[in-house]
């Protein structure tokens, strides 16, 4: 009894909270991927009115996919210096790139909704920790950062979204 007691108590305080996630989970160094950006629910019975992913590391030239009734933003930054994966119509490097990218709608609760970005992986196998930012209708606020604050009833912190580069094969 004790031991599905604990079961059914595990299960409530999992449900309980935001898990956004991404997919695929692994892509491969140096190539261009599309992560999916899984948002399983909306805010804790209020619906989420935006979404928020930032770009972790420079050089990823991260695009947004458009999104039938949201709207986007997209904050640029300046490229650091030899960090140019893009050429334009005349075939210079761009000298920017996207910062952060913010979908805007509605995500009612008991729905759940994908936002999707392509990236351009880096050379090197790592794991790269996108911070995403879900934003409710009733002023809570879920940031999956590497920030270790404590959580309030306002806002709540998780850990990064992680997505892992692996090495090349031939």
């Amino acid at each position: 009894m004790k031991i599905i007691l604990g079961f059914i108590l595990s299960l409530v305080s999992t449900i309980s909270v935001a898990h956004i996630s991404a997919y695929p989970r692994v892509g491969v160094a140096d190539a261009y991927a599309l992560i999916t950006f899984n948002v399983p629910h909306s805010c804790y019975g209020s619906a989420t009115k935006s979404v928020r992913i930032t770009q972790p590391i420079s050089g990823l030239n991260m695009r947004p996919a458009a999104k039938a009734n949201w709207d986007i933003s997209v904050v640029q930054k300046d490229s650091p210096v030899g960090v140019y994966h893009s050429k334009n119509e005349f075939g210079e490097y761009y000298k920017t790139e996207t910062d952060q990218v913010t979908w805007t709608g509605i995500l009612p609760e008991g729905f759940s909704e994908q936002f999707v970005i392509n990236i351009k992986t880096p050379k090197d196998p790592q794991i790269i920790g996108f911070e995403v930012q879900q934003i409710c209708e009733d002023g809570r606020i879920v940031n999956y950062t590497k920030d270790t604050q404590k959580s309030t009833k306002e806002i709540i912190y998780e850990t990064p979204v992680k997505f892992e580069v692996k090495k090349k094969t031939e």
